[in-house]
């Protein structure tokens, strides 16, 4: 439906997503939501089957839209709070990193490999079941530094039972983890876990961007509130940064 009408899916858009998230599909007079039960909320904007996103006459719990669609709006009865960015790059890009916008990152995803060259035989491989006690061992050692994280159950899906996984190994050791997957005119770059060696998460998304032949766009999601991961994003050279709003029912 979304295809149909030329919107471009946000960044929670995937069939994928809906089945580790555990979000639901609900259907009433017409109208299409997908909710999250636990959270008890909509997490995208409803879509009419014959009318598309007119303003919603039926909503689910709490009355909330979570994430909106680019040029959303459902009308004067709801009320809208930024919920964060979106990150949108081009794979292209990383394969040339021309220009002095690229000078930093072209530089930083480099250091790694350069400082392990001779010491360490680098793969960078499809996440497979002989990975999984090494990327377990990663993302205990990853989870405990952040104190928080959002959307915590989706996320271990992805981490260990995700459908696009690839991991960076040398003798055995994971290094780094890059998740992601795929709607009908996006990649969603769900997650890029490493270890805090110096520039390691540089050289994953690099691995990342430039492996095989790309041809759709990559949404790289937003920052959270974070700062250095907003400066670090800026640095990429996003082709667009899109403001993310909640709709709330007055």
């Amino acid at each position: 439906m979304l295809q149909e009408r030329s919107v471009t899916p946000n960044f929670w858009c995937s069939d994928e997503y809906f089945r580790l998230a555990a979000l639901e599909e609900l259907y009433a007079d017409g109208w299409f939501s997908i909710v999250d039960p636990d959270a008890e909320v909509i997490v995208l904007p409803p879509i009419h089957e014959e009318k598309g996103f007119i303003p919603p006459t039926i909503m689910g719990p709490g009355e909330r839209i979570w994430s909106d669609f680019p040029g959303y709006d459902p009308g004067h009865e709801f009320t809208k709070e930024l919920l964060d960015l979106e990150y949108t790059y081009a794979p292209q890009d990383f394969q040339k990193m021309v220009g002095a916008k690229w000078s930093v990152f072209r530089k930083n995803c480099r250091k790694f490999p350069e400082r392990v060259k001779g010491l360490l035989k680098l793969e960078y491989v499809d996440a497979g079941p002989e990975h999984q006690s090494g990327i377990l061992q990663l993302f205990n050692y990853w989870f405990a530094k952040q104190g928080e994280v959002q959307d915590s159950m989706a996320m271990t899906n992805f981490v260990f039972g995700g459908e696009h996984r690839k991991v960076l190994i040398s003798e055995g050791k994971v290094w780094g983890l890059n998740v992601w997957d795929y709607n009908l005119s996006r990649i969603n770059y769900r997650y890029c876990i490493s270890y805090p060696d110096d520039f390691l998460n540089e050289y994953m998304r690099w691995l990342f961007y430039t492996d095989g032949n790309r041809e759709m766009l990559v949404n790289d999601g937003g920052v959270l509130d974070n700062p250095k991961l907003k400066a670090f994003k800026d640095k990429l050279n996003p082709i667009s940064v899109r403001e993310v709003y909640t709709w709330t029912r007055r």
